[in-house]
């Protein structure tokens, strides 16, 4: 099964990136890779970190292969993964588990978005969370999960309405299913040090990030200059760490007045907010939107048939708390960043991801809901649904 999932996987991925794009990364994405923290210990820098820390080889060319490499180990995980999840499923839900990986696996999800622009700081954020889901597989491993969840918020401090609030609520929904009290004692520890540790470090990011910075705005892109960075400036680390007002009249008006009536910290949220809102397209998520609701509607109804199932106080807590993160990924995504798109396939990769975990033990919920689907649902009408749904992909800068 694991060969089959990773070929098909392998297949769609070089089929669907042939008509958008070509393997060498853009210079938006080749720049995560020239800063380090020499520059200063600040969030967004840790993919550079690691690749300066293994290779000296600044080229585009260069760091493009080292994400492909890195990119086909993570779809050998995800396909490990995912063969595991059918091979524990019932037999007779084994036929409809392939079909929820499908639309899991293709489409609007975060795997699309990685298909389309490779290197960005959202690869890292999910490499680090599949490494996270391996690791809750084994009770030795736990502890690291604190450590690759610390890492999440070093790549961007984005990741406490992403993927710090989807592990953990894996790691309490875990607590629910195991019998041995000593394991489940200790990975309640494991969940306070990740909640603890991941708030104060991003904490830390937000009051001390700008002022760890070593140096000055015309330094810093100089030096990317000479590390191979092909644009006079980079827009992204200018506005996010320097707040440099390169922006229309209006908006340096705007970003002129926050800094003149509010702290440094306040000042820097208003305008991240202002200058996302003047440039947000809500437009862009309404296709895929349509797309994934009848998806939402099948894993909402899942959630819903599990909750009601059991009586488990803790496990029905979480299970809200799953369907609250995908509104505060997306509420979150809309506040703070106009890439739309990309965290509507986050908030929906997420959810989705969390059901299929629970779905190992949720087993009656999976037979029952299987069944309502293959007797209600026409089978010619799922084939064209997938067919559409499958060729659709999220541009994560849409």
């Amino acid at each position: 099964m694991f060969i089959y999932i990773l070929s098909f996987v392998l297949l769609y991925g070089v089929c669907s990136i042939a008509v958008l794009n070509t393997w060498t990364m853009s210079h938006s994405t080749h720049v995560f890779h020239l800063v380090d923290f020499s520059m200063g210990f600040c969030s967004r820098f840790l993919p550079g970190a690691i690749y300066n820390f293994l290779f000296d080889d600044l080229s585009v060319q260069a760091v493009s292969v080292y994400n492909f490499i890195i990119y086909i180990i993570f779809l050998i995980l995800v396909a490990f993964l995912c063969a595991k999840l059918v091979n524990n499923s019932a037999k007779e839900s084994k036929p409809a588990m392939l079909t929820t990986l499908l639309f899991f696996l293709t489409g609007p999800t975060i795997f699309s978005m990685l298909n389309f622009e490779r290197g960005t700081l959202d690869h890292y954020w999910i490499y680090f969370a599949s490494l996270s889901i391996l690791f809750l597989s084994n009770k030795y491993f736990y502890a690291l999960i604190v450590i690759f969840s610390l890492l999440s918020v070093m790549v961007n401090v984005g990741s406490m309405i992403t993927y710090i609030p989807f592990i953990v609520l894996l790691m309490i929904y875990k607590t629910t299913v195991l019998t041995v009290k000593k394991e489940k004692t200790y990975l309640w520890c494991i969940i306070s040090f990740t909640i603890i540790s991941t708030f104060l470090l991003t904490l830390y990011f937000l009051v001390y990030e700008r002022s760890n910075l070593v140096y000055s705005f015309e330094d810093f892109n100089s030096i990317l200059k000479s590390r191979g960075y092909e644009q006079n400036i980079s827009t992204y680390y200018s506005s996010i760490l320097y707040s440099e007002s390169y922006y229309d009249e209006a908006t340096a008006e705007t970003f002129d007045y926050l800094n003149a009536n509010y702290t440094g910290f306040l000042a820097r949220l208003f305008f991240r907010i202002s200058v996302t809102f003047d440039s947000l397209e809500f437009l862009d998520v309404v296709h895929p939107l349509l797309l994934m609701t009848p998806v939402l509607v099948i894993i909402f109804s899942f959630i819903s048939k599990t909750f009601k199932s059991t009586g488990n106080k803790i496990k029905k807590f979480t299970l809200l708390c799953m369907c609250g993160m995908f509104f505060l990924t997306l509420l979150g995504g809309a506040i703070f960043s106009s890439d739309s798109c990309r965290f509507l396939g986050h908030a929906y990769t997420l959810l989705f991801a969390s059901v299929l975990y629970i779905s190992q033990y949720e087993k009656d919920s999976v037979s029952v809901l299987c069944k309502t689907i293959t007797k209600n649902i026409p089978a010619c009408f799922l084939i064209l649904y997938c067919i559409c749904y499958s060729s659709v992909l999220l541009n994560p800068v849409g």
